[in-house]
């Protein structure tokens, strides 16, 4: 009867922690009206934490590892990291294989044509070059950053703009 209380326990202990782990979503192709509306959500104290990227950019993919780092210890804050792929739609497979790989949770590619008008209407300072990183808050931007960001620089971020 104790082994079965013990087994029982744990398998709900097992459960819960399931439940609050971050899960891979499906990659979902979206235009550009889409990453607006998604990352720029008024109404709510969620920071959104926005990374630009793209599987043939080595130092998008070197820093991969530490978004995924961040989105899995401030996943029960009120903190989501978004991938934003910039592969060309026909690569969509290869972004879906490796967001796998990297267990990246909320991936996309955004599939938007014109990219000098919408890389300026996203920041004015953005020479287009990613890695790429960006932070809104109730539909505020707070901060851009061209360039590889590491795990260290990421935390200070999130703790410096997360909603307590």
């Amino acid at each position: 009867m104790k082994y079965l209380i013990t087994c029982y326990l744990f398998l709900l202990l097992s459960l819960s922690a399931f439940a609050q782990s971050p899960t891979t979503d499906s990659l979902k192709v979206i235009n550009y009206a889409d990453f607006v509306r998604l990352s720029q959500q008024k109404g709510n104290d969620t920071t959104y934490l926005v990374n630009f990227w793209a599987t043939w950019c080595r130092p998008c993919m070197a820093e991969i590892p530490d978004f995924v780092k961040l989105d899995s210890a401030y996943f029960n804050k009120k903190i989501k990291v978004i991938f934003i792929s910039l592969d060309f739609p026909n690569n969509l497979k290869n972004v879906k294989k490796t967001a796998q790989i990297r267990k990246m949770n909320r991936v996309f590619l955004l599939d938007a044509d014109n990219p000098n008008k919408w890389i300026n209407e996203t920041d004015e300072k953005w020479s287009g070059s990613i890695p790429a990183t960006i932070i809104y808050q109730n539909g505020a931007k707070l901060f851009f950053h061209e360039g590889q960001l590491t795990f260290s620089e990421l935390d200070q971020l999130a703790k410096k703009y997360i909603v307590p």
